[in-house]
């Protein structure tokens, strides 16, 4: 149901890995016991406290994440480049 109402309505991409890939960037962690297991949770989204939202902000991909991303580009360039 989430995927299908929810989703659709306020995100552009139905895919719940989407999704969650969204919240580990803005660093909302994922609850592994206790009633809310499988819910996510971030410091400073908290009911009632509005002003804690400007906080939460997207977090800059580290180096690995900045040299996998080029070394994969490299690789789809070279690719592309020799045909012979």
């Amino acid at each position: 149901i989430f995927e299908t109402d929810v989703m659709s309505m306020y995100f552009s991409s139905n895919r719940m890995s989407s999704f969650q890939r969204q919240l580990n960037i803005y660093g909302f962690e994922r609850v592994e016991k206790g009633p809310w297991r499988g819910a996510y949770r971030h410091a400073h989204f908290q009911k009632d406290q509005p002003e804690l939202l400007k906080r939460i902000v997207r977090s800059k991909p580290s180096s690995s994440t900045k040299k996998a991303a080029a070394s994969k580009k490299g690789a789809a360039t070279a690719a592309v480049k020799s045909p012979a």
